[in-house]
């Protein structure tokens, strides 16, 4: 077997949460691999009657058609919905190969009040929504600002891109305002991440999210290295959430080892919980070795900074009731092989091991990050 299969539920009223999460342990390559790992990937979601509401996949670019060839495949023979795409981030394979893992967020269900349902914008798929009686999630899989004939500055990009994201919530009648995470891949990260900074806060105060006195409630979110097509400058995920908020909590989550984001210019939260107040799902940013002053950490020292990001997440979690050993899903973002060989390290170590991190060689925010991940979580999952 070339790789390791994570199922981690969480039972709800009515339902159940499933993070589903297919790790390689050796280099994936050929047609026969990736057909032998995702006919797993599909079993284990058809076996556990998962209704997928996200899924990304993590590669290598060039590889994208064979990849997503394979899984459209595997999903046929198992009857599970293939035509709704996932999103397919360039992300080398820390240990070679064309595959460095597969995520997907999804519910199992035997309840009408739990219900998913597909999303559509000019009759295409879009994404996915889950509708329980406190509340709609929506998840919207690779939005983009980039068309053919479309602007190709990296501004007008990011620009476009959240203003396309608010047409997909007008489509429900939501606003940008219930946006609760994003997932933003750019594959010239380095080279924009102050201007992309600048776009994105530029939109939320158009948007309202910001305001004259300051923020409002700003999404959790990650801003890392991923590509996808050429001349495509930016791309995201995003997850929407309209509540009753009685019954269905949304709160930005704090941490205690670093400051807001938004006080050195990144628009967005910590992180976000949302659901009942005992078992909160923790939807947490991504997280790197940056301190309370927002100032980087250990430079040159990849573990130092691993463990400073391990402990950055610990008292987001543990605000929370929860543990490292309650993620259910978790990526990590390695700027080069060393950063890798230390990170895989201190996972032994720390006996981590049956954590889903799907590892993948990443630029970071800044030139001197070598590590970050971003997950999610929630007490007890089993």
């Amino acid at each position: 077997m070339t790789h390791r299969t994570y199922l981690k539920a969480v039972k709800r009223a009515g339902y159940t949460d499933a993070y589903l999460s297919v790790v390689p342990t050796a280099p994936v390559q050929g047609d026969a691999a990736l057909s032998e790992l995702f006919l797993d990937v599909a079993a284990a979601a058809a076996r556990s009657r998962v209704q997928i509401l996200q899924e990304k996949v993590f590669g290598v670019c060039a590889d994208a058609s064979a990849i997503l060839a394979a899984r459209a495949r595997a999903f046929a023979q198992h009857g599970l919905d293939f035509e709704c795409p996932p999103t397919f981030v360039d992300g080398a394979p820390c240990i070679g190969g064309q595959l460095a893992g597969v995520q997907i967020v999804g519910v199992t269900s035997d309840s009408p009040e739990a219900r998913v349902t597909p999303l559509h914008h000019r009759g295409a798929r879009v994404g996915r929504e889950l509708r329980i009686p406190a509340a709609r999630l929506l998840f919207y899989g690779g939005v983009s600002g980039w068309a053919p004939e479309g602007p190709r500055g990296v501004a007008d990009q990011a620009d476009r891109m959240f203003e396309n994201a608010r047409a997909l919530l007008e489509d429900q009648g939501l606003t940008c305002k219930h946006i609760v995470r994003t997932w933003i891949y750019m594959p010239r990260l380095l080279a924009w991440y102050g201007e992309f900074n600048r776009v994105r806060t530029a939109c939320f105060r158009r948007f309202g999210i910001i305001g004259p006195d300051g923020p409002g409630i700003l999404p959790a979110s990650t801003g890392i290295q991923g590509k996808r097509r050429a001349d495509e400058e930016c791309y995201m995920d995003v997850l929407a959430i309209a509540n009753d908020a009685a019954r269905y909590r949304v709160v930005p989550m704090r941490n205690s080892r670093q400051n807001e984001a938004y006080e050195y210019g990144s628009s967005f939260s910590r992180g976000m919980a949302t659901g009942d107040d005992d078992r909160p799902t923790l939807w947490l940013s991504g997280t790197a070795s940056i301190n309370e002053q927002g100032k980087t950490t250990h430079h040159g020292d990849e573990q130092g900074q691993v463990l400073e990001t391990l402990l950055s997440i610990a008292p987001l979690l543990e605000s929370h009731g929860a543990k490292l050993r309650d993620l259910c899903q978790a990526t990590a973002y390695c700027r080069d092989h060393a950063t890798y060989r230390v990170f895989e390290r201190i996972v032994a170590h720390l006996d981590l091991n049956d954590i889903p991190f799907v590892p993948v060689i990443a630029d970071v925010c800044r030139d001197e990050l070598l590590f970050e991940v971003d997950s999610v979580a929630v007490k007890g999952a089993r």
